[in-house]
C-alpha cells in the first residue's frame, strides 16, 4: 500500500535551508510490512529509471538528511517530488578589494549621504556569474618562486569568489601531501566499511524474507547496534547513499602546512573572513566506487545549512536576501576542498550553481538562463573555496574507483555549524591561541605579516585533546537515528539493485 509522506523544510533544523518551511519539502514512498513486495519491485523500476534529465527546482535542504519513521519499513528515496520555488536569479556582487566594504557598497549617494538601511551589506549588482571563466587560477612558477600569489591575483580570486560563491587554485597542494592524507584516509575508514557491508548484508537477507528493518534492529541487538559504523557515527556520517563523511584528526598527514595555512590561498581566505578566522575542523568526503553499495543517481541540490536572519512567520527583514531594493550578507563559513585524485566526469566531482551564495531563500530554477551549473575537472592537489551558501551537489561515482576528498571548515569566530557538526562532540578549544602540538612550523611558510593570523585561525584544531576523545561512542538515541534514516532510507534503492542482479 502506497502512501505519501512530505517532508518540510525545518526551520533553522536538520538539513533544510531555513527560508523553505513548508514549501520546499521532499517526499518519498512508504511501504508497509505486509506488501514488501511493492517496495522491491518499486526500488528496482527507481534503478531502472535513473533520474529526470531536468529538476523543477533545486531542493532547499543540506547535506544531512532527516530521519526515517521506524513505522516505515524500508523507504524508497528514488522517488522525490518538489515544489517549485519562484525564480530569483542570482546576481554578483559588487567586487570588493579590501576588508573594508566601500562606501558605494554601503548605499552611499554622490552627495555622500548613507543609506541606513544598507549598513552591513553589499548591493548587488548587474554584473551576474554566468560562466566559469576567471574562476581557475593556475599556480604558477613565479608563483612557486615568490612563494605567494601577487597582489593582483589574491585581488582577482577574492572577486571572483565574492562575484561566483566558488574558486579554484590549480596545483596549490604538493602530490606528496595528497597522497599521505589519501592512504591515511583508506587505513581509517577501511573497518568501517567493513562493518557498513556487514549491515547491509543483514538488511538484504531480511528483504528477501519479507522481514522489517525493526526486526533486523532487535533481533540483532548484540551485534548490529555495536557495529562501528553506528558506534562511530559522531564522527562518521554517510551523508547519502555512498557518500560518506568522516572528521579527521589534526595530526600526521591529515595536519600538513600545505593544507591548514595554505601560502597561496590563505591570503584569500584573510581577505574574504577577515582577522577573525578560524578553522573550524578537518574531513575527508569519500565518493564510494560502483560496486561498494551506493545510488546511481547525483546528490540532491542543497546548501550545507540556512541562512543567516532568514525570514519566517514572526521575524521579516525586507532588505536583506532582497535583490530588488537590499542587500547580501557578508561571507561568515567557507569550505576548502582538496581534490585528493584528479576530478573527472567519470568519478563524480561537485558541483556548483555559480552565484547561488547571493540567493535568498527563492531559488532559480532551471529554466532560468543565467544560471550556470559549474564542474571543475581539476587536479590532484587543487584548492577549491566554496561559499557555505552556494548550491551544490556531489554526482554519480560511475568508476570503480573511490573518489576521496580532503575538506576543511573555516569560519568568523562567532560562527559554528551546528547542523551537521554539533559543537557538542569537538575537543575543547585552547583560547591562548598558541598551536600546542604543530608549533610556529605549521605557519613558518607564510609571510612574517600573515604568521599572526594563521596562527590564531587553527590554534583550536590542534589542541591536545583529539575528536575521538571528546566525542566517544555515538549514543544509543544516533545509532537508532542513523539505522534508520541511512540504513534502511538512503540505502533502499541500492539494496533493491543489488537484490535484482543476484536474481539475475
Amino acid at each position: 500500500k502506497l502512501g505519501s509522506e512530505t517532508r518540510a523544510g525545518i526551520r533553522g533544523g536538520k538539513g533544510a535551508d531555513s527560508g523553505s518551511r513548508g514549501s520546499g519539502g521532499k517526499s518519498w514512498v512508504r511501504v508497509e510490512p505486509r506488501d514488501l513486495v511493492v517496495f522491491f519491485l518499486g526500488a528496482l523500476a527507481a534503478a531502472a529509471l535513473g533520474t529526470p534529465k531536468h529538476r523543477a527546482v533545486k531542493q532547499v535542504q543540506s547535506e544531512t538528511e532527516p530521519g526515517a519513521s521506524e513505522a516505515a519499513p524500508y523507504t524508497l528515496q528514488g522517488t522525490t517530488t518538489t515544489t517549485a520555488h519562484p525564480k530569483h536569479a542570482a546576481n554578483g556582487l559588487k567586487p570588493n578589494n579590501n576588508f573594508q566594504v566601500p562606501a558605494s557598497d554601503l548605499g552611499e549617494d554622490s552627495s555622500g549621504n548613507r543609506d541606513s538601511s544598507l549598513n552591513g551589506g553589499w548591493r548587488y549588482s548587474s554584473d551576474p556569474c554566468t560562466s566559469k571563466k576567471g574562476l581557475v587560477f593556475q599556480i604558477t612558477q613565479k608563483d612557486r618562486q615568490r612563494g605567494k600569489l601577487s597582489k593582483k591575483r589574491i585581488e582577482k580570486a577574492t572577486n571572483a569568489f565574492k562575484r561566483c560563491g566558488v574558486v579554484v587554485f590549480e596545483g596549490a597542494v604538493s602530490e606528496s601531501v595528497t597522497r599521505a592524507f589519501r592512504s591515511a584516509l583508506e587505513a581509517d575508514i577501511e573497518p568501517i566499511l567493513n562493518s557498513r557491508a556487514r549491515i547491509r548484508n543483514l538488511l538484504k537477507s531480511s528483504m528477501r524474507n519479507m522481514g522489517s528493518p525493526k526486526q533486523v534492529w532487535e533481533t540483532n541487538a548484540s551485534g548490529i547496534q555495536e557495529e562501528l559504523f553506528l558506534t562511530s557515527a559522531n564522527t562518521f556520517r554517510e551523508r547519502n547513499d555512498g557518500r560518506i563523511d568522516i572528521k579527521v584528526e589534526a595530526e600526521g598527514a591529515y595536519a600538513s602546512e600545505q593544507l591548514t595555512a595554505n601560502r597561496y590561498v590563505f591570503p584569500v581566505l584573510l581577505r574574504i573572513l577577515g582577522e577573525s578566522l578560524e578553522l573550524k575542523s578537518l574531513h575527508a568526503i569519500q565518493a564510494l566506487g560502483i560496486g561498494e553499495g551506493t545510488s546511481r543517481k547525483p546528490q540532491h541540490w542543497h546548501r550545507d545549512t540556512g541562512l543567516l536572519f532568514p525570514n519566517d512567520d514572526h521575524f521579516h527583514i525586507s532588505d536583506v536576501h532582497n535583490k530588488t531594493n537590499g542587500v547580501h550578507l557578508p561571507t561568515y563559513a567557507i569550505n576548502q576542498f582538496i581534490p585528493l585524485v584528479d576530478f573527472t566526469e567519470s568519478n563524480g566531482p561537485t558541483q556548483f550553481t555559480l552565484g547561488s551564495h547571493q540567493w535568498g531563500t527563492k531559488w532559480s530554477d532551471d529554466e532560468n538562463e543565467d544560471v550556470i551549473d559549474a564542474k571543475f575537472y581539476t587536479k590532484e592537489g587543487s584548492i577549491i573555496l566554496m561559499d557555505y551558501r552556494t548550491v551544490h551537489r556531489g554526482t554519480y561515482n560511475k568508476s570503480p574507483m573511490r573518489r576521496p576528498v580532503g575538506m576543511l571548515i573555516w569560519g568568523r569566530d562567532w560562527w559554528s555549524d551546528t547542523i551537521n557538526y554539533p559543537t557538542k562532540c569537538s575537543a575543547s578549544r585552547d583560547d591562548s591561541h598558541q598551536l600546542s602540538r604543530g608549533g610556529d612550523r605549521m605557519v613558518e611558510n607564510l609571510s612574517p605579516g600573515l604568521r599572526q593570523y594563521a596562527a590564531r585561525a587553527i590554534a583550536g584544531i590542534f589542541d591536545k585533546q583529539t575528536h575521538s576523545q571528546a566525542c566517544g561512542k555515538a549514543s544509543m538515541k544516533l545509532r537508532r537515528r542513523n539505522f534508520f534514516s541511512v540504513c534502511v532510507n538512503a540505502w533502499a534503492e541500492s539494496l533493491g539493485e543489488e537484490l535484482r542482479r543476484e536474481i539475475v
